[in-house]
């Protein structure tokens, strides 16, 4: 919880749209947007507690995984917490939401049935290539990767079952892009950490080429935010590295420990999880 919200705490534009505007919707919204003034309008931490309180309450309400406090995903936390405030706040919806186009080719007439779907998160399969280094272009394009469709397609086309292929693309790509590295393998059969290095970007992350819509000529993100788990998936523990907007400094979110980053390269760690970027427009 802690990671996820010091994350989406430095992301300036949503952190300035709750600071500066009142909000009477719902339990989500209005929590959050006292935990943020608690955090950036005054030296007093003591009086985020209340906050914190009432907002885990509130998330627990909508997912019933965050009742108690063992320790879950802080991806998951994030993504609640986002749905919740996007249902009362176009703005925000606006911020965060991105579209992927999914195709299915049918075997027998080959005919492409196209979906495009609104995401909040683009969520980036990790190959399995530890003889060389996997940069966040390797994941993309292991997401892009044309597959087997599990089962059978009923085609329109040619109205029937039949074998198919299928393929994600992405359509467009939001202000503030927040990028999963799927680390966690929840088969059945395999439970556990993809450990493997991902190179990530501090600046230019140059997305462009992989992006269907061209209205826009560039799209280029710089990072803000990591949440960083360390250990495995039977456990483990949780911090952010995180750019802040006034100062331009990184800094380390641990717990109740606050540390200045002097070498911003550390901000690149293996144990990555949760990438957030900004577009440089």
């Amino acid at each position: 919880m802690n990671s996820a919200l010091q994350c989406l705490s430095n992301v300036p534009q949503l952190t300035k749209y709750f600071l500066t505007s009142s909000t009477n919707s719902n339990s989500v919204s209005r929590t959050y947007s006292n935990l943020l003034k608690g955090l950036w309008t005054t030296n007093n931490t003591l009086s985020t507690t209340p906050a914190l309180k009432s907002l885990k309450n509130a998330i627990s309400g909508l997912a019933p995984i965050f009742t108690d406090y063992q320790q879950q995903d802080s991806h998951e936390f994030m993504n609640v917490l986002l749905n919740a405030i996007q249902l009362e706040h176009s703005d925000i919806e606006r911020l965060f939401l991105g579209k992927i186009q999914s195709t299915v080719i049918c075997s027998k007439c080959g005919v492409p049935d196209c979906t495009i779907d609104d995401t909040s998160f683009l969520q980036l399969p990790l190959p399995q290539e530890k003889s060389r280094l996997t940069t966040i272009s390797d994941c993309v394009e292991e997401f892009m990767k044309e597959d087997d469709l599990d089962g059978q397609w009923h085609c329109s086309t040619c109205n029937g079952l039949h074998d198919a292929r299928q393929k994600s693309d992405i359509y467009s790509l939001p202000e503030v892009l927040i990028i999963q590295l799927k680390r966690f393998n929840h088969d059945p059969n395999r439970l556990d950490k993809i450990d493997i290095n991902i190179d990530y970007p501090l600046y230019n992350l140059d997305l462009t080429k992989y992006v269907i819509e061209k209205q826009q000529q560039t799209w280029m993100y710089n990072l803000v935010a990591v949440s960083v788990h360390r250990g495995q998936l039977s456990g483990g523990h949780y911090v952010t590295y995180a750019k802040n907007k006034d100062t331009q400094e990184w800094y380390e979110f641990n717990d109740e420990h606050v540390t200045r980053i002097n070498d911003e390269s550390t901000v690149k760690t293996k144990d990555a999880y949760v990438l957030i970027y900004l577009r440089n427009d």
